[in-house]
């Protein structure tokens, strides 16, 4: 009946993220990154009860994980090197047309930029001009992603005064152009084919923005960080990450609180000393002189600052100028049998019914929740964690499992926002169940042999999300990604210090979604809390383990 206590030096809110927080303890001249990681061998935590305890899915695949990649190089650091990464097949991504009565189409997405292109342009002969533009472009995105970081960890008065003197004109051309120009509208001026299109932007669903709001960076960010070596997945599956985290946080004189929910944090004379949470029936005050929230700029601004403060410092004035991100539908399947029984890949499906996907989006979330359940989503996105994972079936004999996720609108499902879960009533669980069976019927016209083989389906609407991971909208994203995150003002103003002192922000909405992103983002808030560029380091780093290959 207590929560262990320790002279901290920093507080993590609801997930620690990095474990360069850890380095808080150490001198500041200490290079974190200086440490060799090997992998070694370990034990894989099969205990059922421990690993109920943790997130059994939520990553479908990261990149940048081969040997010698700076993804690799940084999750070898905060996890003892323990982590394994399993290769998906070197299809790693399909893009599947199913549209009504003109059959199935497929595009199969592979490593190396230049093999894609040359794929693109034997399967489109046509458009040849248009798929080497577009691979142009986004070698000028991934040349202008260093910005990001740059803008991000530089002093902000230094920043400011770059931009006052409007220098980012004269010195970042091809950044403000991949910022300001949306991926609609480039591959508009590229071609008239819709369907190439769709090929060409098909994997927006990884951020969560359709094409016309979606900044070229973003897209091609995305899809740089899966073209040179393909997707990965954790073997252990994906609450292995966690777990081999977690030791090296408590060897460091850290501490882990699971369903330790963060109410509030705590001021004193203007300044962030602790937060409250709640354990058992009570609250209880856990004191820090370092606050670091990742819990999204919503969650923060919104419910975890005193509302005075909030005003005060304007962070309530800085949420306006972000934009409410989409709600998603999940929908989670277990099967009877194996990987090899059921030829399941370990690869991801991207199944649209149309070659104009953003249109059919917009048409389909502006329905009545009646009218939605009755049409077929416009996109689905389908993958098989457990052939990804060869430690699966050593776990779950003769079973696999299905995740399929999409779009949804919260107001389908406003009704039952201030009831408890599972006590929301049966017209919702009617309602969700419509909904679970029409994916699971779009599944199943791409995958026929799946038919009959369902043992349990579970299905997740943005009220889950709301519940389960604590977003408020119902997103899994956190900001939209789209260009009102990507202003230059927001770039800069949405970053590792805050103007409050002794809070940080981190994860997601200081740099980008998805795993590596959030990562990204604990990097450049551990970099301001440290008081040392941990970039630089992380790049000597890559370079040192590369050199020894």
């Amino acid at each position: 009946h207590y929560i262990p206590t320790a002279i901290c030096a920093a507080i993590v809110v609801y997930i620690a993220v990095t474990k360069l927080y850890a380095y808080l303890f150490k001198s500041k001249s200490k290079n974190p990154f200086l440490e060799e990681r090997t992998c070694t061998s370990h034990t894989l935590i099969t205990d059922k009860q421990k690993r109920k305890a943790v997130l059994k899915k939520g990553i479908h695949y990261v990149g940048n994980m081969a040997e010698g990649d700076m993804g690799r190089c940084m999750v070898d650091l905060l996890t003892d090197g323990k982590l394994k990464w399993v290769k998906l097949d070197e299809q790693y991504d399909t893009v599947v047309f199913a549209e009504p009565g003109k059959g199935i189409k497929t595009v199969h997405y592979k490593p190396n930029k230049k093999e894609m292109e040359k794929l693109l342009i034997k399967q489109y002969p046509d458009d040849e001009n248009a798929i080497r533009e577009f691979y142009k472009i986004m070698t000028v995105c991934q040349k202008s992603a260093s910005f990001l970081i740059v803008l991000k960890i530089l002093p902000k008065f230094l920043v400011d005064f770059f931009f006052q003197l409007k220098l980012h004109r004269v010195f970042m051309k091809s950044f403000n152009y991949v910022i300001e120009t949306s991926l609609k509208t480039f591959l508009d001026r590229l071609t008239d084919n819709n369907e190439l299109k769709t090929v060409l932007s098909y994997c927006f669903g990884d951020y969560g923005v359709p094409p016309g709001d979606a900044p070229l960076m973003m897209h091609g960010m995305l899809m740089n960080h899966f073209s040179r070596d393909g997707g990965f997945y954790p073997y252990g599956g994906a609450s292995e990450i966690a777990f081999q985290m977690v030791p090296g946080i408590e060897r460091s004189g850290g501490a882990v609180l699971a369903r330790a929910h963060v109410n509030r944090i705590i001021f004193e004379n203007d300044a962030a000393c602790g937060v409250a949470v709640s354990h058992l029936n009570e609250e209880v005050e856990i004191r820090a002189p370092i606050i670091i929230s990742d819990a999204g700029i919503y969650n923060t601004y919104q419910k975890l600052l005193p509302r005075e403060i909030g005003l005060k410092y304007g962070f309530l004035d800085k949420l306006k100028s972000f934009n409410v991100d989409t709600g998603c539908l999940q929908v989670m399947i277990s099967l009877d049998g194996t990987k090899e029984d059921l030829n399941l890949p370990a690869k991801n499906y991207w199944v649209f019914n149309s070659v104009e996907p953003e249109r059919d989006m917009k048409t389909f979330l502006s329905l009545s929740r009646e009218d939605a359940a009755n049409k077929p989503f416009p996109l689905i996105f389908v993958s098989f964690p457990s052939a990804k994972d060869p430690s699966w079936n050593s776990r779950y004999p003769n079973k696999s499992s299905c995740v399929v996720v999409t779009f949804a609108n919260l107001k389908w499902f406003a009704d039952w926002e201030k009831d408890s879960v599972k006590k929301r009533g049966n017209v919702y669980e009617n309602l969700k169940k419509v909904f679970v069976d029409q994916v699971w019927n779009q599944v199943l016209h791409n995958f026929p042999h799946l038919e009959g083989k369902v043992l349990h389906m579970e299905g997740g609407t943005p009220l889950s999300h709301q519940h389960y991971i604590k977003c408020m909208h119902g997103e899994i994203y956190g900001a939209r990604h789209d260009f009102n995150k990507f202003t230059t003002r927001n770039i800069v103003d949405m970053r590792g210090e805050t103007a409050i002192t002794g809070l940080y922000m981190t994860g997601q909405d200081v740099f980008t979604c998805g795993f590596m992103g959030s990562a990204f983002g604990g990097l450049i808030s551990a970099s301001k809390v440290l008081d040392r560029y941990l970039i630089l380091d992380l790049i000597n780093n890559v370079k040192k383990h590369r050199n020894k290959k």
